[in-house]
């Protein structure tokens, strides 16, 4: 899934993460990573546009890969549900 890499390594260089180093096979290794809400909105609207401006990464990512900017905001949202990182204070995220 090279869309799905590229975003990944996005999301933590965003953090100052080496995704190299992102493996299932460290225990809990996601989990000990966060950011702030206001990193997470940029990223979210960094990923809005990827998707936006990328015909095969909507294809790769987005179920109904329209390019509209309604749609790749609510599959951004739906991502970094799914795959973000915690906030750095511990709260939980919404959508």
């Amino acid at each position: 899934m090279k869309h799905f890499d590229i975003i990944l390594a996005k999301m933590c260089s965003w953090i100052g993460v080496d995704s190299s180093q992102a493996s299932n096979e460290i225990p809990d290794w996601f989990t000990r990573h966060s950011w702030t809400p206001a990193q997470e909105l940029r990223f979210r609207k960094w990923l809005s546009t990827y998707l936006y401006n990328d015909t095969d990464a909507r294809n790769e990512i987005m179920r109904f890969p329209r390019r509209r900017m309604k749609e790749t905001d609510e599959a951004a949202n739906q991502f970094v549900w799914k795959y973000g990182w915690r906030y750095e204070d511990g709260r939980e995220k919404s959508l």
